[in-house]
């Protein structure tokens, strides 16, 4: 276990008493003084909602992390692993303030991602933004004094000290040499910093900085007892990007090096493993065996290890698109020449977006990702993830994930623009869904399948259709022997009233609560334990509405008889009419009159209760609960599931950003902001 910065501090100043200790012990504190001043005020603790594409629908999830900002701009800078799937973004600055940010653009391969502070939200928007700077990552040495800042486990600020283990760490090969990150192999292009400053989950993102508090890495992993930080320059470059045009443009000639082999003594350079067919590699006429020593005219050093493999990665991946490059190398002992065109790099894969309609999750296919599936182009949509009991899921034959949808409707799908541009020509309401012919292709033998997919609304499940039945309008408990003794009641058994309904025929009848009906119509009651009760309860329902009934009561030391006229059952939360969201991921219900009578609602109170809330859905993460009365939205009052309904699709209709749920939870109400994203239709 590493020890504590304050102890290591406390150690350095406890030293020695000697000149040389109270040097390096000012030293020390001279440096945590510098970072301090430097890094604290431009740290940010960074709050994501993420989404991820799962069982058809885009799944929310809380995370955490750190960064820095960059800019006078309020640019921050973190991992994509952190914010770049981010759709919400609530940030904690070193004076406390919480404001919000946006997405600016992500870089999966480099793990890097910059958000952009709303500066406008803080307490003082015409204050000065604290400002990180860089230093030079290419200087650093084994040995140098190194400080990690963050927010360890959502924690607020901290500083932990340690020194650089390594300056060109990468995976083990167990982990395959790099960690795969959205498709993207993180270890092809990054090298990192390794260090022993402590780091936990919370600090990616998080800057590494030198002794001058400049910025020299990205905190992004932890392998063992070791931190791994993204080089302070490489970060820097892809920030600058990011910042400029919200991606990143990278060269590709499409084939893959690997270490030399063992038996390679006397060859030199980088050995090619891959070549892709139809790529610019390919046209050139590099194989696969061939021996790369140039890039450019830039020597490549000998690739015998791992950690010789994202140079030249880099060298390609630096290559300007649209330009040409020449490889020098040797094939079979004879030296070799190619020009080779470098072309834009693809993202191995498409980030998923929902189609609720279908009940799907689908990708933009990329040239990279055809490529991986032996596909002829990138044309067509990936199918992702299925809701199971969705439309799409429900065809014959269903579809499955990384199906590949190539027509809908006799119309080519190309993109998933086709697939949107379709959506938007279906009615905004459907009474029906609208079976529609779904042409796509299965595996790498590419089988041509067509089905027929039920795309729209899904229809509401009816109703179950029961007979009216007769009620009392109270609630009851068995009374055994021991219990009817304890009481002081002649009788040995019976039920007796715990609860009477507001206005039911029992208490218009003059029971009251506490009395013990000892028989029904003359007949003594069966009942000794309490799984008797429903024989009382089902003699009750098999009476029709207006039925009179004759009960005999036992109340205080004496008896009575009362007769009380049934009235039909009235909606029970079963039957309750409910409205079930799918954009605002709740159901709420009519409240019915048991409801009301157990949580002793007012007979006047207009409102709707929550019965489901999906969790880390939109409701959810605003802080709606189970059991939640809604009394309105956005001022509008809600009287029942039918004005729910309505209120909530002129919101769909309106793709409002933000919008005010008022709700009574208990003894308490409270305002809840829910801020949905709205998906494809």
């Amino acid at each position: 276990m590493k020890a504590p910065t304050a102890l290591i501090f406390a150690t350095l100043l406890a030293a020695s008493g000697s000149p040389a200790g109270a040097r390096e012990a000012d030293t020390a504190g001279a440096a945590i003084d510098r970072v301090k001043a430097k890094i604290l005020p431009a740290l940010v603790r960074i709050e994501v909602l993420m989404e991820d594409g799962k069982g058809g629908r885009m799944v929310k999830s809380r995370g955490f992390g750190s960064g820095a900002i960059i800019t006078p701009q309020g640019h921050v800078l973190t991992n994509h692993h952190v914010a770049g799937r981010g759709t919400r973004f609530r940030c904690t600055l070193a004076t406390r303030e919480e404001i919000p940010a946006k997405l600016v653009g992500t870089d999966v391969l480099s793990d890097l991602c910059v958000i952009q502070l709303d500066l406008a939200a803080r307490r003082d928007p015409e204050a000065p933004v604290p400002v990180a700077e860089f230093g030079d990552s290419s200087t650093l040495k084994v040995g140098d004094q190194v400080f990690a800042l963050g927010s360890p486990a959502a924690l607020s600020q901290s500083v932990t000290l340690g020194i650089v283990a390594n300056t060109a760490m990468i995976a083990p090969k167990l982990m395959g040499g790099g960690f795969m990150l959205d498709g993207e192999r993180v270890g092809e292009l990054v090298r990192w910093i390794g260090h022993d400053a402590v780091i936990f989950g919370g600090n990616s993102g998080g800057p590494l900085v030198d002794s001058e508090g400049l910025i020299i890495g990205i905190n992004e992993v932890g392998i063992g007892s070791l931190g791994g930080a993204i080089p302070g320059d490489l970060a820097q470059a892809v920030a600058r990007e990011l910042i400029e045009s919200g991606s990143v443009t990278r060269g590709w000639i499409g084939l893959e090096i690997q270490p030399l082999l063992r038996a390679m003594k006397d060859r030199s350079g980088a050995l090619v493993a891959s070549v892709f067919p139809g790529s610019p590699a390919d046209r050139a006429g590099v194989r696969p065996g061939d021996f790369i020593h140039s890039f450019g005219g830039e020597a490549i050093p000998d690739s015998r290890s791992p950690e010789d493999l994202p140079v030249f990665n880099a060298l390609v991946l630096n290559s300007k698109p649209g330009t040409s490059v020449e490889l020098a190398g040797e094939r079979d002992g004879e030296p070799m020449r190619w020009a080779v065109d470098v072309i834009a790099r693809s993202p191995t894969r498409g980030f998923e977006r929902e189609y609720v309609r279908w009940g799907i999750t689908a990708r933009e296919l990329t040239p990279m990702s055809a490529i991986e599936m032996k596909r002829p182009d990138d044309r067509g949509v990936q199918v992702h993830t299925l809701r199971a009991g969705g439309p799409a899921a429900q065809a014959k034959p269903p579809l499955r994930p990384n199906d590949i949808i190539t027509a809908i409707g006799g119309e080519e799908i190309g993109s998933l623009a086709d697939l949107e541009a379709f959506n938007a020509s279906l009615p905004e309401e459907m009474d029906e869904p609208r079976a529609t012919l779904v042409e796509f292709e299965r595996g790498l033998a590419r089988e041509k399948l067509v089905t027929l997919v039920k795309v729209g609304s899904e229809p509401r499940p009816q109703d179950p259709l029961t007979a009216d039945r007769g009620w009392l309008g109270a609630s009851f408990q068995v009374v055994g022997s021991d219990l009817a003794a304890a009481l002081g009641l002649e009788t040995k058994n019976g039920v007796r009233i715990t609860r009477l309904a507001t206005g039911g025929p029992a208490a218009e009848a003059g029971l009251r609560e506490g009395d013990v009906i000892t028989k029904l119509d003359g007949r003594v009651l069966p009942v000794k334990r309490p799984e008797d009760l429903r024989i009382f309860t089902e003699s009750l329902a098999a009476r029709q509405p207006g039925t009179e009934v004759t009960l005999e009561v036992a109340r205080g030391s004496g008896t009575l008889t009362v007769v009380a006229g049934l009235l039909a059952r009235p909606q029970d939360e079963d039957d309750a009419a409910e409205w079930e969201d799918p954009h605002f991921e709740f159901t709420a219900r009519d409240l019915t009159q048991a409801t009301r009578d157990a949580a002793r609602l007012p007979a006047d109170l207009q409102a709707v209760r929550v019965v489901k809330v999906v969790p880390n859905g939109w409701a959810s993460l605003a802080g709606l609960r189970g059991g939640d009365l809604i009394l309105s939205i956005d001022g509008h009052g809600i009287a029942d599931a039918t004005e729910l309904e309505r209120v909530l699709k002129t919101l769909k209709k309106e793709r409002s950003e933000r919008t005010v749920f008022f709700v009574q939870r208990g003894a308490r109400h409270a305002f809840y902001e829910v801020e949905p994203s709205w998906p494809q239709r």
